[in-house]
């Protein structure tokens, strides 16, 4: 019964929908703020996933056999979604046609479950070495992938970042250097879902305990760039601020280290600070990295 149960909950009840796609391309930005926050009351994905970790947690060694034996069978799917032949889900809006396979569609949902069990399931899989097997090609943005995948490449991006995160205190020092110039690069996604989801990992990785400065300042110029592209693109308020108190939160963390680069961080904050006179939250998180900025050059 737990079988097929699971089997549900992953091939319809936590599957991106036609109406997350229309969101995601037509108003990213509170697409990917809001992913974080939805509710039981006004969407079914959250109510599944509470029902996979109630399942988790009363027959946690079937469910855990589950999803590693679903692991391979739906990595093992194919991923393009380029052409009907393997689309599940095609549609139109505003920006084009979309079309995202069967393959990449399931893969979401089941990265997804095995996010939500993180901590129950980091002795099961192992996350390095699934990462670098399965998950780093997927990470490239590589525009052949894309072409060939479809919507299914961010879809897949977008849900790998998050993962990151869920297991960020099981990443090797590795993983770690690997990580940081991989997300660096998709600050500059041409997917704007992507961009955010980047930049909330990134700052998971910075501020997290294990950070390694002396391989984070290889990427630290081209974050920082990355970094202030996001706030001059991004439409929402909410973007803005996560991406301003990144570039703070790297230069307390880099310290001294990143004093050479410090000129390339405060340029851009006076033309940021005339376009926020009435948002008192981004002018302080432009002091705060002035003040991060005085503190390291010291």
């Amino acid at each position: 019964m737990s079988d097929v149960l699971v089997n549900i909950l992953v091939t319809e009840m936590l599957v991106i929908s036609a109406e997350d796609v229309e969101t995601w391309t037509g108003d990213p930005e509170n697409f990917a703020i809001r992913q974080d926050s939805l509710t039981k009351e006004e969407h079914i994905r959250p109510c599944a996933e509470h029902l996979v970790l109630s399942l988790l947690e009363r027959h946690k060694e079937l469910l855990i056999s589950l999803i590693q034996n679903m692991l391979p069978q739906i990595e093992n799917e194919p991923l393009s979604g380029s052409s009907a032949e393997h689309a599940i889900l095609t549609g139109q809006t505003e920006h084009g046609q979309y079309m995202v396979s069967e393959g990449a569609v399931r893969r979401d949902a089941l990265y997804l479950v095995i996010g939500d069990a993180a901590y129950t399931l980091h002795d099961s899989i192992p996350f390095p070495q699934w990462f670098m097997e399965s998950l780093a090609v997927l990470l490239q943005p590589d525009s052949q992938m894309q072409a060939e995948m479809g919507f299914g490449a961010v879809l897949l991006q977008r849900r790998i970042l998050w993962l990151v995160g869920c297991f960020v205190q099981d990443l090797t020092d590795e993983l770690r250097v690997y990580l940081y110039s991989s997300i660096v690069a998709l600050l500059d996604s041409s997917d704007m879902v992507v961009r955010v989801s980047a930049v909330t990992t990134l700052k998971l990785l910075v501020e997290d305990w294990d950070f390694t400065d002396k391989e984070f300042i290889k990427v630290f110029p081209m974050a920082i760039q990355a970094l202030y592209a996001v706030v001059a693109d991004a439409q929402e308020f909410e973007t803005r601020l996560q991406a301003l108190a990144l570039v703070g939160s790297c230069v307390e963390r880099l310290s001294e280290k990143s004093a050479p680069f410090i000129p390339a961080v405060v340029d851009p904050l006076p033309l940021i600070w005339e376009a926020a006179q009435e948002q008192n939250l981004l002018r302080g998180a432009v002091l705060t990295i002035l003040r991060h900025s005085l503190t390291a050059g010291e």
